[in-house]
Formats: structure tokens, C-alpha cells, sequence
């Protein structure tokens, strides 16, 4: 109580929490038992920090997610904690995406969202694939650049080539290219990295050219990563987070 009535921090530009620091989504009370929350349609940043063991993950996981779920609001989970599976014995409304080798669902992270361009989509995909891979800029606009051919193949089929097509189709296009020419070494540069993928945990999951991670944009979904390597998982979420915040901004965003 004490702590509350005074200032410890003379120069902070926070203010003491008081009855006007809580909202619809409740968090808990302070040290003068007054609750505090947020509100969910006017606090679109939350930043939860603490020491490890300090309750962040129960916190966002159990006690800000449901909230929002029962307010209607759709929540994706990106997480390695196989504890996240218990919020499911809690609820049915929730639909599981395991990345590992396990996994059923089947997902083609190459597809665009509704209303972004193809031209554009591509050149966030493989900014998050050559990222995580660290692959030069030469490899990136290479594989633009083949996966661009390939695209316009499948448009008469109305499907998107898979990770696998382009892996395949790219392996065909390898012996076009001069050996020791720039392109012969980006084909091969972007053959290893794209095998490290396909033959590894992700494989079942991404051996899709139709699934479409649109459909689980109105769904809450938990995305587990946690059997990736370290790289897989930095592209998986990197690809996620790009496709929801695009969707949002060329769909819900203008309607």
C-alpha cells in the first residue's frame, strides 16, 4: 500500500495505477487491490516481461488468451512448449498445427493472402526463407525469380506450387545454367537449404499445394515449432506473423 500511495520513480512518465488502468480483459489487482486490465479493442501491443519462471507464458497463455477467445476474438499461438496443449483439454474451439513430424495438417506456407499480390507475397516469403537460411540477396531474387516461371505454370491448375514443386522445379532448371556461373551456385545454394526442409520434421506438413492458411485466420489456432531447428522455426514464424499482419491490412483493415 505504501508502495502505491507514493512515487518511486519521481522522473517516470507512468502514472500510479488507479481505478482507470482496467478494461475487459482482466490481469489481476495492484497492491491496493484494485483490478487492472486492458482493454482489448483499444491496447492492440502487450509487452509481458519478467525473469524466466515468473508466470509470462501462463499469464499470455491461460489467463489474457481465453479472454479473448470469449470476446470473440481469434488468437494464434506460436509456441515450442508442448505445455500450451492443456488450453485444448479446456476448450474446443481451438485447431492444432504441430510442425513436427507428427503432424497432420497440411499447410502451404508459399500461398498468398486474399488481395496481396503475387509479386509481393514472394518477395516477403523468400525475405523470411533467406533469412533464416542466410542466403545472400542473389540467391533471394533468384528463387523470385524461378518461383515466378513456376507460378505462372500452376495458375492454369488454380493451385500454388508447393516448397516441393519449386524444390523439383528448380533442381530441373539447375542444368540450364553454366557450372561456375553465379546462377548455377544460387540454384545449388537454394537446393541445399530447401532439402534441409523437406527432409525434415516439416515435410508431411508442407507437402501441400492447396491448404491455405487462410482459413485459420478466423480460427484460434496453435502453431507448435517446437520440434524445428532453431532456423525452421525463425521461418515459420517470420512467414506466420507476415501472412496475418498482410491479411489484415489488404482485408480487414479496408472493409
Amino acid at each position: 500500500k505504501e508502495f502505491s500511495e507514493r512515487c518511486c520513480f519521481p522522473d517516470s512518465p507512468f502514472e500510479i495505477p488507479d481505478e482507470g488502468v482496467n478494461g475487459s480483459v482482466k490481469l489481476g489487482v495492484n497492491e491496493s487491490g484494485i483490478p487492472f486490465g486492458f482493454d482489448s479493442e483499444n491496447e492492440l501491443h502487450i509487452l509481458i516481461v519478467g525473469e524466466p519462471g515468473t508466470g509470462k507464458s501462463t499469464l499470455a497463455n491461460f489467463i489474457i488468451a481465453p479472454q479473448l477467445m470469449d470476446q470473440g476474438i481469434k488468437v494464434w499461438f506460436l509456441v515450442k512448449s508442448r505445455d500450451i496443449q492443456n488450453l485444448m483439454k479446456l476448450r474446443n474451439d481451438i485447431v492444432n498445427v504441430d510442425f513436427g513430424q507428427n503432424g497432420k495438417a497440411k499447410i502451404n506456407l508459399k500461398q498468398s493472402p486474399p488481395n496481396v499480390s503475387k509479386a509481393k507475397w514472394e518477395s516477403l516469403f523468400f525475405d523470411a526463407f533467406c533469412q533464416s537460411e542466410a542466403l545472400y540477396d542473389g540467391t533471394k531474387n533468384h528463387l523470385i525469380k524461378l518461383s515466378s516461371e513456376l507460378n505462372e505454370e500452376y495458375e492454369k491448375f488454380g493451385v500454388e506450387p508447393s516448397l516441393f514443386e519449386l524444390h523439383d522445379y528448380i533442381q530441373a532448371r539447375h542444368k540450364d545454367f553454366p557450372k561456375g556461373s553465379r546462377r548455377y551456385y544460387f540454384c545449388e545454394s537454394a537446393l541445399n537449404r530447401l532439402s534441409g526442409i523437406l527432409t525434415g520434421p516439416m515435410c508431411n506438413s508442407l507437402d501441400c499445394s492447396s491448404g491455405c492458411l487462410e482459413k485459420l485466420v478466423n480460427e484460434n489456432t496453435i502453431f507448435n515449432i517446437g520440434g524445428l531447428p532453431a532456423t525452421q522455426q525463425v521461418f515459420v514464424v517470420n512467414t506466420l506473423t507476415s501472412f496475418l499482419f498482410n491479411y489484415k491490412e489488404n482485408n480487414i483493415c479496408n472493409e
